[in-house]
């Protein structure tokens, strides 16, 4: 697919004698992968195999490590354990099942209970009001739920503008969606309250709401699902009140660790009292990452606080927890019937229906009993793999990071590492010292890069 590119620099680097770091800047600006990839972290990934098959064809052994992506690989007898784990799901697929259309276009509902049971090893669902095995919508991943969830969204605030609020420390790629769906205008970046941390701070949320970019629910009007007819003025055009969304990851995308508690539960409750109109969309990806305690106690107060759980649509993804991100299965999932209910018909519109082979494979694959003890031999692996990295570039490039800046690192949080760059040295300029690329983020306070730790042997 890059034959013509690696062709060209491969000529260009031995011609000009270029170092890594030439070659690297050169790809970073280059228009036409800058063209075919606008999503960043793809981009990085790509740039990095690119470099690399251009190394090689000049007989330069100074290749780089990719950690660009959050993709997955399992190792030695990870490897073995997994293979056997899916060779053991693919055995006992029935074929005649695998037959016709999925018709409800929301796979089965044994597959819907399945991942009920599975949400119940890093979740309290006894704290719900509700079974949740019908209001599981899938997905063919994160992405694509996140593509769902804004589409619905749309649909429903057809006479309203749409504000999308989100810490400027979020996870890029579902940031430039929604800048595309919705507009950059409409995405409201709010930046870090100080240099520690990386969430919205109250005091924040309430120069928000006293600013005029919101045009929150007023005193006395009725709490509907859908926004209350109160007008307003944007330019030539005539709104009527604002949807004001707030994207929340709680753990994993980009900080690598979590949101306290404490934190969380405080800004969706001043937000809610504030906009009881608000909707908060939760990027659960990796909640299942942590430790079943701490991922219960994440989400406690949360669950047993229904006016709070009514405004939430949360997304989900085996994508990271299990490692699956080549299969693409995701779901989301919300108690507030009116999201719910739109949510189901946009996806059985949009879709004909769901893969029957991978509900078949699904059904198998959490149905075994091996599988979370070999998450937990994996989430090990991925934490000594983070610590050990930070660990590597404490000891040998301790004069390019400003750690005391960056987020604090622990065990079991993702699989990310976000360093602060020290300095006005450009992202490029970090990957060619240090032979690691990652993805670059710009944040009010300065410079960082974002490193994935999934497909990673060893440091």
């Amino acid at each position: 697919m890059h034959k013509s590119i690696i062709q060209n620099f491969t000529l260009k680097f031995a011609e000009n004698n270029w170092s890594r770091k030439n070659l690297l800047m050169a790809l970073f600006e280059n228009k036409e992968l800058k063209d075919m990839y606008p999503n960043e972290i793809r981009r990085a990934t790509i740039i990095g195999h690119i470099a690399n098959e251009v190394l090689i064809l000049n007989d330069k052994n100074d290749l780089c490590k990719i950690l660009a992506i959050g993709d997955i690989a399992y190792f030695d007898d990870l490897k073995v354990q997994w293979q056997w784990l899916v060779n053991s799901s693919t055995k006992n697929i029935v074929p005649s099942k695998l037959q016709g259309y999925d018709l409800g276009g929301l796979w089965t509902i044994e597959l819907r209970a399945k991942i009920v049971d599975y949400m119940g090893h890093y979740y309290d669902t006894s704290l719900l009001p509700t079974a949740l095995e019908q209001e599981i919508i899938p997905s063919y991943g994160g992405t694509d739920s996140f593509v769902t969830i804004l589409n619905t969204l749309k649909l429903l605030a057809q006479w309203s503008r749409i504000n999308f609020i989100y810490p400027e420390a979020s996870f890029l790629a579902n940031v430039k969606i929604a800048e595309l769906f919705l507009g950059e205008a409409n995405c409201v970046k709010i930046p870090k309250p100080n240099p520690k941390d990386f969430f919205f701070s109250l005091e924040q949320i309430e120069e928000l709401y006293d600013s005029p970019i919101l045009n929150p629910l007023l005193e006395g009007d009725e709490v509907i699902s859908l926004p209350s007819p109160s007008r307003r003025r944007a330019g030539d055009e005539v709104w009527e009140m604002d949807m004001n969304i707030f994207y929340i990851t709680p753990v994993g995308n980009p900080t690598g660790n979590q949101i306290e508690q404490e934190n969380l539960y405080q800004i969706l409750t001043c937000i809610h009292a504030l906009d009881p109109n608000a909707i908060f969309i939760l990027d659960n990806v990796y909640v299942g990452l942590l430790s079943n305690a701490e991922s219960r106690e994440l989400f406690a107060q949360i669950f047993a606080d229904l006016s709070i759980m009514q405004r939430i649509i949360f997304t989900e993804s085996l994508s990271k927890t299990l490692g699956t991100t080549g299969i693409r299965l995701g779901w989301t999932w919300t108690l507030n019937q009116t999201f719910s209910n739109e949510l189901k018909k946009y996806t059985t519109l949009t879709k004909a229906g769901f893969s029957k082979l991978l509900d078949e494979f699904t059904l198998h694959l959490l149905g075994n009993p091996d599988v979370f003890g070999f998450q937990d031999r994996v989430y090990e692996f991925w934490s000594h793999q983070r610590l050990s990295f930070l660990e590597h570039m404490k000891t040998h490039f301790s004069e390019l990071f400003d750690f005391d800046s960056s987020p604090s690192i622990g065990d079991r949080e993702g699989i990310y590492v976000l360093l602060k760059i020290q300095g006005n040295r450009s992202k490029e300029e970090i990957f060619a010292l240090t032979g690691i690329v990652g993805v670059g983020i710009t944040l009010s306070d300065g410079n960082y890069i974002r490193y994935a730790f999934g497909n990673v042997k060893e440091f």
